[in-house]
């Protein structure tokens, strides 16, 4: 049966008008998809933060590590070594006074404000002992508080001298 032209456009748009648009319900479904969505993206950036802040953390001891041993092998003597152990302890950079000169800007770096670790929770811990043969051990080590609040160190063992 051959439908006029008229007749079949009509019935094209009527269906059409009918089928248009959407539901509120799929509105809605649609709005709490991307909340969750939204969400989930908010928790991976915040994890990511704290990851990369660790990250910095740990990052800038290797640094300090790394610097103090500069130090140590410009100046074999800075920690005093002898043959009877030495240990000297910091928590705050009123302290550093105490430590050997040469270490003195590199302690203050650590305790300063601005410091990767946060200058109110550091303590670094310093230790020498020679041999009779007059080699030094020395050892640090770099206790902080994590933005996480976890406690979190880290130790260096570097031998100078006897060769």
């Amino acid at each position: 049966m051959n439908v006029p032209w008229r007749t079949r456009s009509h019935s094209i748009r009527a269906t059409l008008a009918r089928e248009c648009g959407m539901t509120l319900v799929e509105v809605l479904a649609a709005i709490l998809i991307f909340t969750f969505g939204l969400l989930s993206v908010a928790k991976l950036y915040a994890s990511l933060m704290s990851a990369h802040i660790s990250n910095e953390q740990i990052t800038a001891v290797q640094t300090y590590g790394n610097r103090f041993w500069a130090v140590l092998q410009a100046s074999p003597n800075a920690l005093g070594c002898s043959t009877t152990a030495q240990s000297l302890s910091f928590n705050t950079a009123d302290q550093v006074g105490g430590a050997p000169p040469g270490l003195q800007l590199l302690l203050n770096e650590i305790f300063a404000e601005k410091s990767p670790l946060g200058a109110p929770s550091v303590s670094i811990v310093l230790s020498a002992i020679g041999s009779q043969e007059g080699e030094c051990e020395a050892k640090v080590k770099v206790a902080w508080t994590s933005q996480s609040g976890a406690a979190r160190s880290q130790s260096f063992t570097f031998q100078v001298g006897g060769l």
